[in-house]
């Protein structure tokens, strides 16, 4: 009987970020302002409640109004400014 293993990867370890994780991380924890721009050009103000790979929970609107949480997917957005 022959046994077939397969190689599994190593997850990352928790210190192993990339560079958007530590920055959206960062802004989330300060609890800071932000612009977001949009691939369709809308301009969003607001805060980054939550973020995974494919997506940020953004609590917001356009041109500054108060909106509600939002789901944006992160390949709709182009840029993020901090204010």
């Amino acid at each position: 009987m022959s046994t077939n293993r397969v190689e599994i990867p190593k997850p990352k370890s928790e210190k192993e970020f990339d560079y958007s994780t530590q920055f959206l991380n960062q802004i989330r924890m300060n609890k800071e302002e932000v612009e977001v721009f949009l691939t369709s050009g809308t301009r969003l103000v607001g805060f980054i409640v939550k973020f995974d790979n494919v997506g940020i929970v953004f609590f917001g609107g356009p041109r500054g109004e108060t909106g509600k949480d939002q789901l944006l997917f992160r390949t709709s957005i182009t840029s993020i400014v901090p204010l």
